[in-house]
């Protein structure tokens, strides 16, 4: 029965007289499927109701009711406990850094503990415990984590070194140990020299066609850009929430795989830094340019091969998405209806405020939206994004939002009416 429970539970689609037959041995021919339909017995939240039968006998449609009635009895209750069973296939990281994001970080401390004991290679996994540890006043455990860090070889001397969380530290005697770790973790796999050239390459995106896409209509068009150590499934499953019936939104990955994310997590972690590959300072801009120019390619073929009204997109962005989409309306002003920004980060290297002029020349207006208690992206960092758009006259809706790193159902349904309001002009 257990058995039975899982297969109906996964999908499975099995001939109701095959069913009665096999476990219950009734007499019943493979023409009295007529009168049992299937989706009865799987789909039911009561015993299904049968007609009377035409030709069949009483007795062998009195058997067959009382296998099914049987059936539904001893399955039921094991078919309901599976739905409220449902196996979490997440990660105890990625349940720890969902945790981080929400501000619960009391269970974030939690998951990080587990999934460390078990991973204790994960050099980025001590560093964001030991955030979350000093989010909860714990600077001694916290100490504990950037030393295991250490131990395990981390070379993030750059991201300790900015990452505001660790400034009371700092003041710390032993901060020298940890300092020291890192740098001499840094020359070890610095033996030898790094160069870097560029490199072309092919790449991949995601469609989300609208729920009833026929390729002989035409749709509006969304690009929509997946935020650091993401992959594009995490924003097309919000994007579905929009419920953008007449649109086609189109995600690429971005260029760069988080190698170490990606194997420890199981599941492709992506970045448009390159923050793997340990680039120098100097290249930092030449990155933004080529993931720029790699969003543009995307946008070029969704254009180019799906059916479209000739206009304009919309581009929308999430946390390092929400950056690239100030990138891509500040490089490219004349491919864009309107830009959406969401938990937005920002960096001065990205080339955005030298190009906010042709922005506002070609009329963009911007929706920005952040979390006023976002644990990731602080929420000044949006208000400096703010202040440096409407210094330079570009058309912004500015919505602050209680939450976390993430957009609730009222920012979400904002975001859908702004998209819906603008393709209708």
């Amino acid at each position: 029965m257990a058995e039975l429970a899982d297969a109906l539970y996964s999908g499975c689609s099995v001939r109701m007289d095959v069913q009665v037959r096999l476990l219950f041995r009734a007499p019943v021919s493979r023409s009295d499927s007529n009168i049992l339909p299937a989706a009865a017995v799987a789909n039911s939240p009561v015993p299904p109701v049968f007609p009377k039968p035409k030709s069949q006998s009483v007795h062998h449609y009195r058997n067959a009711v009382a296998a099914i009635v049987l059936l539904w009895a001893v399955i039921a209750p094991a078919f309901l406990q599976a739905q409220q069973s449902k196996p979490d296939l997440r990660t105890y990281r990625e349940r720890a850094d969902e945790q981080f994001r929400a501000g619960n970080f009391k269970e974030a401390n939690e998951f990080y503990d587990v999934w460390l004991k078990a991973n204790p290679r994960d050099t980025g996994g001590y560093l964001m415990y030991a955030r979350s540890l000093m989010k909860t006043v714990l600077p001694d455990k916290a100490m504990e984590q950037l030393r295991l860090s250490v131990a395990a070889g981390s070379t993030q001397s750059k991201a300790v070194d900015v990452e505001p969380e660790f400034l009371p530290l700092k003041r710390r005697k032993d901060w020298q140990e940890i300092e020291s770790g890192l740098r001499q973790n840094e020359n070890l796999n610095n033996e030898y020299q790094l160069r870097f050239a560029k490199q072309e390459r092919w790449g991949r995106y995601r469609v989300l066609f609208p729920p009833k896409f026929d390729w002989k209509n035409r749709y509006h068009l969304v690009l929509l850009l997946h935020g650091n150590s993401q992959e594009p499934q995490t924003v097309l499953r919000w994007a579905k929430e929009l419920q953008l019936e007449d649109a086609i939104i189109v995600c690429p990955e971005a260029p760069y795989v988080k190698v170490l994310e990606t194997i420890l997590q199981g599941k492709m972690r992506l970045s448009a830094a390159g923050e793997d590959l340990g680039m120098p300072d100097s290249l930092r801009a030449s990155i933004v340019d080529e993931s720029a120019e790699w969003y543009l390619t995307v946008l070029n073929d969704a254009e180019r091969s799906l059916p479209l009204y000739r206009e304009l997109p919309v581009v929308v962005g999430f946390s390092q998405g929400g950056f690239y989409t100030g990138v891509m309306m500040s490089r490219y002003p004349n491919r864009f209806l309107s830009a959406i920004m969401m938990c937005a980060s920002y960096y001065d290297f990205g080339g955005i405020a030298e190009r906010l002029p042709s922005v506002k020349k070609y009329g963009i207006d911007v929706l920005h939206v952040h979390a006023k208690q976002d644990p990731v992206v602080p929420f000044q960092t949006a208000e400096l994004i703010n202040s440096l758009f409407e210094r330079n006259g570009i058309t912004t809706t500015f919505i602050p939002y209680d939450g976390s790193h993430w957009m609730t159902p009222d920012i979400t349904k904002r975001i859908s009416d702004w998209i819906k309001d603008h393709f209708a002009r």
